[in-house]
């Protein structure tokens, strides 16, 4: 089979020129010059130089090349050409070069640029610094490990200083097996003891179950399976008053806020963990308690009292998404994913588009990956701003489509990789610190906004008829003075003690405009009338002497 095609070089594997990921697996190993035993030191070697190591880049700028790029700037070229012509217009009639002017606009250069760099600097700092603790670390046999450390994967060697029952956890369970009551877990125990794992098919998304295969103590293999219960009832094939029963049982469960899980069973003949095995059998459902956080409900009425419309987005059933809804306050308009493909609609929405459905419900239940990055997508379409939450691998799609993907604590490196924001304790509280300080900082931009235009109306026509009327000439230091000052009084919006909008804030340019238009508009007529009252008057005079 391989023979008809063209051998790749390395080179070609390494520019993509090649599609791997659509061929017959023997192919793909002889396109690769590998076995399923992999590669020999000697050619891993070679191919770690071609294609260097299993990492990404880490693009580190040079921070002289940071620094001369705050020199690089509309503002800066103004100032950089106002030196050279303080040394090169100056030269006119013989006179020498303005060199005193020349070292001045340099050197507020400089500080501008070193002040400015020496800000962002720090924000980086502060940001690597946050990654670097997020980062999962390798550790080495030299190394410490602290207590309470959350190990991801892998093995470890350790010295044993205690076995059984002088253990921390045999005490307890020491303790626990010293009353004459046979507790619930010491029978799962007990009839644990005789079973041999043989192989774990842990949970993903897309299947929503787990599988365990086994051997019993009488040497029979078997294979259990639990999870999602429509998931279960497919692998089942069960009959339609089976699944009209079951569903029923969930309802009940739902209605007491407990989540259901499906187990089944089947026997494995061919003793082998990759056989298909017998068919499945439905044993039963599993009803969890699983409450919300007790912080929750407050946190969904401040952001819903802020404006800000929440969505809930979860696998689970219809029913369960119900009833978290109504406890969390945040409404029972639910509905199936099935829905958002137009199907299984009811007759209350039978009419609106998807978009709208959308727009309208609070939540949807049953929903796989493709079906977040759906709704954030149908959401951005419709001009809202979307901030989406997750924790697993199956959230990355949406978090990275979202316009602020958060990431909550403990969730998986992918999560992290596509979020915006990464929480580093439990709870989503901070959701709203977050969004009162960012419409804090929104209003300081604002407030920024209108004193830069009216500031710049003021200078630019106030001396303009300074010089137009009493022929007035600024020096360019004097002039670039005035702009130093005027950047540290704008330094100070920074910390103006700001009042958050209760309500959603939007750049609205014309009010925004129109306000520093008539601030900035009054400000030169006083700069004028201040300059005409010092000149031409003796009103200063006559107060101050009299």
């Amino acid at each position: 089979m391989g023979g008809d095609h063209k051998a790749i070089t390395l080179e070609e594997i390494k520019n993509e020129a090649v599609d791997l990921e659509h061929i017959p697996i023997e192919e793909v190993f002889e396109q690769l010059k590998c076995t399923r035993e992999g590669l020999t030191s000697e050619e891993g070697a070679h191919r770690l130089q071609v294609f260097g190591p299993n990492k990404l880049e880490e693009k580190k700028e040079s921070k002289l090349l940071k620094f001369l790029g705050f020199m690089w700037n509309p503002l800066s070229w103004v100032m950089e050409a106002a030196a050279l012509m303080a040394i090169v217009l100056a030269n006119g009639g013989g006179r020498p070069p303005d060199w005193q002017d020349f070292v001045g606009i340099i050197a507020l250069l400089f500080i501008n640029s070193t002040i400015s760099f020496i800000e962002e600097n720090n924000a980086g700092n502060a940001a690597a610094a946050l990654m670097a603790g997020l980062a999962p670390k390798t550790k080495n046999p030299s190394d410490e490990v602290f207590s309470g450390s959350t190990c991801k994967q892998g093995e470890i060697e350790a010295v044993v200083i205690a076995t059984g029952v002088h253990t921390f956890f045999g005490k307890a369970a020491h303790l626990v097996d010293s009353t004459n009551q046979v507790g619930h877990f010491q029978k799962v125990l007990t009839a644990r003891a005789g079973i041999r794992e043989v192989h774990f098919l842990p949970f993903n998304p897309v299947d929503k179950r787990t599988a365990l295969t086994y051997i019993d103590s009488n040497g029979t293999w078997h294979r259990v399976s639990k999870g999602a219960p429509e998931q279960i009832l497919n692998l089942c094939n069960s009959r339609e008053d089976v699944r009209r029963k079951v569903h029923a049982v969930i309802d009940k469960f739902a209605e007491r806020g407990l989540r259901s899980l499906g187990v089944a069973r089947q026997e494995v003949h061919e003793k082998t963990k990759d056989s298909p095995g017998g068919p499945w059998q439905l044993v039963g459902l599993l009803p969890l308690f699983d409450p919300p956080r007790h912080d929750s409900a407050e946190t969904i009425r401040r952001a819903l009292n802020l404006g800000v419309n929440v969505k809930m987005i979860t696998g689970d059933q219809l029913a369960i998404a119900k009833e978290t809804g109504r406890r969390l306050g945040m409404g029972t308009n639910m509905y199936p994913s099935s829905s958002l493909l137009g199907q299984d609609k009811d007759e209350s929405i039978a009419s609106l588009p998807v978009d709208e459905l959308i727009e309208k419900a609070d939540g949807f239940a049953g929903v796989f990956p493709e079906h977040k990055y759906e709704i954030v997508k149908r959401l951005q379409e419709r001009k809202h701003i979307c901030g989406m939450t997750g924790d697993g691998v199956n959230d990355a799609p949406a978090l990275k489509k979202a316009d602020i993907g958060i990431a909550v604590a403990d969730a998986t490196d992918a999560a992290r990789g596509a979020s915006d924001i990464v929480l580093t304790e439990p709870g989503l509280s901070v959701i709203i610190s977050a969004v009162l300080t960012s419409r804090a900082i929104f209003q300081r931009m604002k407030n920024y906004t209108i004193y830069a235009v009216s500031i710049t109306i003021r200078i630019v026509f106030g001396f303009m008829f300074i010089a137009l009327i009493w022929k007035f000439d600024f020096a360019p230091f004097m002039v670039l003075i005035i702009a130093i000052l005027n950047d540290g009084t704008i330094m100070t919006i920074s910390k103006d003690r700001v009042k958050p909008s209760p309500q959603p804030d939007s750049w609205k340019l014309k009010e925004i405009f129109g306000t520093g238009i008539v601030l900035g508009g009054y400000l030169a007529l006083m700069t004028v009338l201040f300059f005409w009252a010092v000149k031409d008057t003796n009103f200063f005079s006559h107060c101050i002497y009299k």
